[in-house]
């Protein structure tokens, strides 16, 4: 009973952080918009500049590559560590396993790509 409670407490850590990230996230998002539209209801004018960079704010230029390279980095680490595995019934499994990470980091890092030339010819 014991030896099973280390693998039920890790995942329940690893799911415990990923909810707080993204209830962080979303409690960030929610105060922004309170704001502005509390700045709305009282009569202010609010620029196309500064929506611009409230914008900016919430959703970074930089954070498509930054996400793109950490995903492609996971998928090269998960390929590395199946041809350290050496047997053959092992690297297909994790070969497939660090496509999908890999592939989905270049995906990001091609659309990071095309916001720069987006940005480039405006």
């Amino acid at each position: 009973m014991e030896a099973i409670l280390i693998p039920i407490t890790l995942f329940l850590v690893l799911g415990l952080c990923v909810v707080l990230g993204f209830y962080y996230r979303f409690r960030n998002r929610q105060e922004l918009q309170i704001t502005v539209r509390n700045a709305i209801d009282s009569g202010q004018q609010i620029s196309p500049e500064v929506l611009s960079e409230l914008t900016n704010a919430l959703f970074p230029p930089s954070s498509d590559l930054r996400k793109g390279i950490v995903l492609c980095s996971i998928g090269l680490a998960f390929a590395v560590f199946a041809f350290m595995q050496g047997q053959e019934n092992v690297v297909g499994p994790l070969l497939g396993l660090s496509a999908f990470p890999f592939i989905v980091g270049l995906a990001y890092t091609f659309l990071a790509w095309l916001g720069k030339e987006r940005a480039t010819r405006t």
